[in-house]
C-alpha cells in the first residue's frame, strides 16, 4: 500500500528519512530557488540558511544585485533583507535603488527600547487585585493621552 504524499505530510515524511523537521526540509528545497554563486556562500557556510531562503524569493536578477553587493560590502543583516523584500514583486527595481535600500536599511538600525518596572514601583500605583493585563491596559491608555498631549504642542 502507497502512502499518498501530500503538502502537508510530505515535508514530515522527508524529514523522518534524513532526521530533519518538516520546515527544515522545506527551507532546503526552498534554496534551489537561489543562483549558483548565493548557494555556492550557503554551503561554504559564508550565508546562514535562514537569509538565504529569505534572498531566495527574490528574482535572478536581484539575487545577482544582491551577490555583487554582499561581496563588495560584506554579509547583510536581516534588517536589511527585510527592508528588501518589500520589493520582491516589484520588477522595475534597479540596482542603484537596491544598493540605496540596502545602505539606508544599514544606517538606520532598528533598535527596540524595553522598559522595565518593577513591581514594587507597579505596587505604588495599582491595587493588589489588579491583574497584569488591566495594569498594561491602563498604562499604555496613560501613554496614549500623554502621546496626544505632545501632539497637540507641537501643532
Amino acid at each position: 500500500m502507497f502512502l499518498e504524499a501530500t503538502k502537508s505530510n510530505s515535508g514530515d515524511i522527508v524529514g523522518q528519512a534524513s532526521g530533519l523537521n518538516r520546515t527544515q526540509v522545506f527551507r532546503y528545497i526552498r534554496l534551489t530557488e537561489l543562483i549558483p554563486k548565493l548557494l555556492n556562500m550557503v554551503d561554504s557556510g559564508k550565508l546562514a540558511v535562514f537569509v538565504a531562503v529569505e534572498i531566495s524569493y527574490l528574482n535572478h536578477r536581484y539575487q545577482q544585485w544582491l551577490y555583487e553587493f554582499i561581496t563588495e560590502n560584506g554579509m547583510i543583516k536581516q534588517e536589511q533583507l527585510m527592508d528588501l523584500r518589500k520589493y520582491r514583486d516589484d520588477d522595475s527595481l534597479t540596482q542603484e535603488q537596491m544598493i540605496d535600500i540596502l545602505i539606508q536599511s544599514r544606517a538606520t538600525p532598528q533598535t527596540r527600547k524595553k522598559i522595565t518596572i518593577t513591581e514594587r514601583k507597579l505596587n505604588q500605583y495599582f491595587p493588589a487585585y489588579y491583574s497584569q493585563t488591566e495594569i498594561e491596559r491602563v498604562i499604555v491608555g496613560l501613554l496614549e493621552q500623554w502621546k496626544q498631549s505632545q501632539e497637540g504642542e507641537e501643532s
